[in-house]
């Protein structure tokens, strides 16, 4: 349900970061995990924390939704609250992102790819 690549189109601002993020994810029943790379807004990765791994808090079926949280290379932890949503041929992951004291930022990923490739799947802040 979740597997593939997910993008954003448009630049979102979290703490220090600004940009946009793809998203790879690896969804196997009621386990998901993925990585997260961080581009900053002229689409090179972001300095402090180009990539990081993403670990399922919950994922439930019955709604298509899951959370999960990140630690982008110890300079904060996201809370990620999404839930796909189909349309015709294109995918989205809808909801938010929350960090800290910093209020949820929406955010909306489109699915570039069904399919992780292996090389994506490696994260080495």
């Amino acid at each position: 349900m979740f597997t593939g690549r997910w993008v954003t189109s448009d630049a979102i601002q979290i703490n220090e970061f600004v940009g946009t993020i793809e998203l790879g994810l690896g969804h196997f029943g009621p386990d998901l995990v993925g990585v997260a790379r961080l581009y900053d807004p002229l689409g090179r990765p972001y300095a402090p924390c180009p990539c990081a791994i993403v670990e399922s808090r919950g994922v439930y079926i019955g709604a298509g939704a899951f959370t999960a949280v990140s630690d982008n290379c110890g300079l904060s932890t996201w809370l990620w609250n999404l839930v796909i949503d189909s349309q015709g041929d294109v995918s989205l992951l809808q909801g938010d992102i929350a960090s800290g004291d910093v209020d949820d930022v929406p955010v909306v990923f489109e699915q570039v790819d069904a399919f992780v490739e292996e090389s994506f799947k490696a994260c080495e802040p």
